[in-house]
């Protein structure tokens, strides 16, 4: 990486023997001529141009550095370079003073001894005091002068000797290593400075510093877009000025940060913002300020709904689409509207396939949380060690086997609208203790993390079994289960609505055979509505469908095909009863209830499940126990 160094030499030899020392250079070095206010302004012209630092010397630097803001190196003088003038001054007198921008006699008695002369330093600020100072030589007798181009000019005029201190190829060397050590910190000082200011730009944050003085250093882009403020009307004047209803000052004073506090900055805006004082070494050297528009985030929050509804965490049923014109059905459906305006827990009980998650839809979707997310969970479905991590997320690292980067929990997910927890019935005491949790502090915390995460969420379970039940026996915790049963909603079985069938039988048959007249004569229905229907309407509908196929795709349906569908099905009988000895203790009375199920339904433990009311998780704990 190559800089662009520029000498300005106050003199014609000086300008030769730096341009001749430049040829061998490994940067490229421009040399110009000039002297004090004529060396400084074609500095300026350098510095616009480009230029990565200036080098010259004397007052001429002195001046440079007064008018450009890269940094200016001094060829410095040798003591070779200053011995050989005196030497020469010597020759001309036996007083000699040294008028320099900077002291250099630093062994003056020893020069004084070596040359057999008398010796006194001259220091002087500004190129108008030389005059007075070479005055103040004469006066005091000195003979010579020995100092700059301009001094020695002086001196001449004056009738005093002069002697130049000429510079060697030396100095003028250690001055472009200088200048070049110089430029190469200054391009990385540049290169952090533009990390931190891209970093500050393109930050989601708004972010504004102050220095002990309480005078702004930094105001990003963020922070211009939310106050309507340019950076450079703002840098450098007092942060009261800038925001008239700021607390950076306070906690620059106080020198305690505030944090998540809520500020009006405009008539319609409102950011959230985090205060700290700035502290270096133990000392309090300013503050900042962290902030975001709150509408910002509020679109950010849209942005995320939008995303998880791509991902199918909607509800896409309302209540007017669970059919059924029965009584129970019509009060369940009156009471499911009302409790869709609260924002209170629900428990809905019910066999399985009467329609719980449905019922969740809608509520939801007549709820105020209806453009938020909607998450289904069947918690029976899950296994037990990772319902936890579904549920409440992982943090990277958590356990083996865990994403890179984490995972976000489904009651994350679901945060600003609805959880559907299915079959709760089934969940371990573990994860019942952490869901109590959920509900009564509205906060989740990811396995493997010690951050607690604020959610607002509307939890609404189901469960195919009695819990009260569950809970008199120990498997479900008490204080849990009413924290679920705020609101309760009870779904008929089939067999108790049975009036519902025939509606019910055409709209599935519609779906079987879309545009056409569904005909579906009394006696077509008959086996239909005396049949149990233990599966409910999803064994109904699961019936139909196979009536759909044995039937004619006309659209009408006969008795033969409906009995050709149910051929394996005792449909006109109720469910078996079980007789079990009630030998030994309970837990051996249960697991011979299960096993007599699994064997009167064919072996499936599904069906023996769904007949027993519990949750396979459930069965499987009996028959392990």
């Amino acid at each position: 990486m190559s800089y662009k160094l520029v000498i300005i030499a106050p003199y014609p030899e000086l300008a030769t023997l730096c341009r001749q020392v430049a040829r061998d250079f490994p940067d490229p070095v421009e040399v110009h001529e000039g002297i004090f206010n004529g060396g400084a302004k074609l500095a300026l012209e350098a510095e616009e141009k480009g230029a990565d630092v200036i080098i010259s010397r004397g007052a001429t630097a002195a001046a440079i550095r007064r008018r450009v803001k890269i940094p200016v190196v001094d060829i410095l003088n040798d003591d070779s370079d200053l011995l050989n003038a005196l030497y020469h001054g010597s020759r001309l007198g036996k007083r000699i003073a040294v008028v320099t921008a900077r002291s250099l006699l630093s062994e003056r008695k020893m020069l004084e001894e070596l040359l057999q002369v008398e010796l006194k330093q001259y220091v002087f600020n500004e190129r108008d005091d030389l005059q007075q100072v070479i005055s103040a030589v004469k006066a005091a007798g000195f003979q010579v002068v020995v100092g700059g181009i301009y001094t020695v000019l002086l001196a001449k005029q004056a009738g005093l000797g002069g002697v130049l201190i000429r510079n060697g190829r030396e100095a003028i060397l250690r001055a472009l290593g200088e200048a070049r050590n110089t430029a190469a910190v200054r391009r990385q000082e540049k290169i952090r400075a533009q990390y931190a200011q891209a970093i500050m730009d393109f930050a989601q944050e708004g972010i504004i510093a102050i220095d002990q003085n309480c005078m702004v250093t930094v105001f990003n882009r963020v922070a211009e877009g939310i106050f309507g403020l340019r950076a450079d009307q703002v840098l450098g004047r007092p942060v009261t000025e800038v925001i008239p209803n700021t607390r950076l000052d306070k906690v620059l004073r106080a020198e305690e940060p505030e944090l998540g506090e809520l500020q009006k900055v405009q008539p319609d805006t409102y950011i959230v913002t985090n205060r700290v004082p700035i502290k270096v070494e133990g000392q309090t050297t300013g503050a900042v300020a962290m902030f975001k528009d709150v509408t910002r985030l509020q679109e950010y929050e849209r942005k995320i709904r939008r995303h998880i509804q791509a991902r199918g965490h909607v509800a896409r049923y309302q209540l007017q689409d669970i059919l059924g014109d029965n009584k129970k059905m019509l009060a369940v459906k009156r009471k499911a509207a009302q409790y869709a305006r609260t924002d209170s827990t629900i428990l809905i009980l019910g066999e399985s396939g009467t329609g719980k998650e449905m019922f969740a839809q809608g509520i939801h979707n007549l709820s105020r949380r209806k453009h938020g997310p909607f998450v289904a969970v069947n918690c029976s479905a899950i296994p037990e060690n990772l319902l936890e991590s579904e549920l409440f997320g992982y943090e990277e690292g958590a356990f083996t086997g865990a994403r890179k980067g984490g995972k976000q929990g489904l009651f994350l997910l679901a945060h600003g609208g609805t959880i559907f927890l299915d079959e709760i019935g089934s969940v371990s005491p573990a994860i019942q203790t952490r869901l109590l949790r959920v509900l009564q502090e509205q906060e989740i915390r990811p396995i493997g993390s010690n951050q607690v995460i604020p959610i607002n969420v509307r939890v609404i379970a189901a469960a195919n079994i009695d819990l009260l039940a569950a809970v008199e026996r120990g498997d479900f915790r008490a204080d849990l289960f009413y924290r679920l049963n705020v609101l309760t909603l009870s779904l008929p079985p089939l067999r108790e609505r049975k009036d519902d069938i025939p509606l019910l039988a055409r709209h599935f048959l519609q779906k079987a055979w879309p545009g056409r007249e569904i005909v579906l004569p009394e006696a077509a229905l008959k086996p239909l509505t005396a049949y149990h229907w233990p599966g409910n309407v999803r064994e109904l509908e699961n019936v139909l469908e196979r009536i759909a196929v044995f039937a004619r795709h006309d659209g009408r349906v006969e008795e033969k095909h409906v009995r050709q569908a149910m051929a394996d099905i005792d449909f006109a009988q109720p469910a078996p009863s079980l007789t079990v000895p009630l030998e030994g203790d309970l837990e051996q009375i249960r697991k011979r209830i299960v096993l007599e199920t699994i064997n009167q339904v064919g072996g499936s433990k599904k069906l023996a499940a769904e007949r027993l009311g519990i949750s396979r998780t459930q069965l499987w704990r009996i028959l392990n126990k």
